[in-house]
């Protein structure tokens, strides 16, 4: 469903499903899907992130986090790399596709946050309600028509990245209390 709203050949814009590593600094892990520009068909700079995940892992905590915060250190070094304007960071859990956006604050910090979500129709008789989320989407490829592109500002100092090697399953908790949902440690 995605597909369509940034894969724009015509203007150098794709989205690759991936089955290879990228040329990012990654963790010994790949993401599922980017959205790249592509300039005399090679790879300029990638502008969005997408994780996938089996319905019957949406209960899955461990995984889904894992995968966010996978997808945060990505769209992170894409940042960093690629003087991107914005990172576009989808996850889709089955049917739901949350999508994110990650840029710096004026203050310096990075932030990810979460522009919205849309649930994808599993049948004919649940299109309807994808008709109701038209605008939402029709906003979420105008935000990345606009947003998710380089910088052309001169004045954008970023300080050099100051990423180490980061061992995701440190970062998490893989031991889960009794009665309480695994969360993640930081």
């Amino acid at each position: 469903m995605t597909y369509d709203l940034f894969h724009k050949p015509q203007n150098s814009k794709l989205f690759l499903w991936l089955n290879t590593k990228t040329d990012l600094k990654n963790y010994s892990k790949r993401p599922d899907g980017a959205c790249v520009l592509v300039e005399k068909r090679r790879v300029k700079e990638y502008t969005g992130f997408v994780e996938v995940k089996a319905d019957y892992q949406k209960n899955n905590a461990h995984q889904t986090h894992s995968d966010l915060l996978r997808l945060a250190l990505f769209a992170s070094h894409g940042y960093d790399d690629y003087h991107s304007e914005c990172i576009l960071v989808l996850q889709a859990i089955g049917l739901n596709v949350t999508a994110y956006g990650f840029t710096q604050h004026a203050s310096g910090a990075k932030v990810m946050f979460e522009l919205m979500k849309v649930q994808c129709p599993a049948s004919l008789h649940d299109l309807p309600s994808l008709c109701m989320q038209l605008n939402k989407l029709r906003m979420l490829q105008e935000f990345y028509d606009h947003y998710c592109t380089v910088s052309t500002s001169d004045h954008c100092k970023r300080k050099l990245p100051v990423h180490v090697d980061i061992d995701l399953d440190r970062m998490l908790n893989s031991h889960q209390p009794k009665h309480v949902k695994p969360s993640i440690d930081f």
